[in-house]
């Protein structure tokens, strides 16, 4: 068993921040992922910026919009509109 602060240190030497940093990096990945594709959206059955969010755990609009501009440079809304 590891202990939370042995997983942080670990997490640290590897990814350079804290678990639940890396996890929510990595949700927005995937949110940009899907909110620049109209097929994975298709795939998906998700049809708003909003369904999108919270497939990905981020129900506060403002909370999401922010992260999310600030790991991507633009908002979770200019993504979905560029979308092929």
């Amino acid at each position: 068993r590891t202990s939370n602060k042995t997983l942080i240190k670990g997490c640290y030497e590897v990814h350079g921040d804290k678990p639940m940093n890396v996890i929510k990096k990595a949700n927005l990945d995937q949110m940009h992922r899907v909110l620049t594709s109209r097929g994975i959206q298709e795939q998906l059955g998700l049809h708003s910026v909003q369904q999108i969010s919270q497939h990905f755990g981020f129900y506060s609009r403002s909370n999401t919009a922010k992260s999310y501009k600030q790991y991507h440079g633009c908002t979770p809304s200019e993504s979905f509109e560029s979308a092929q």
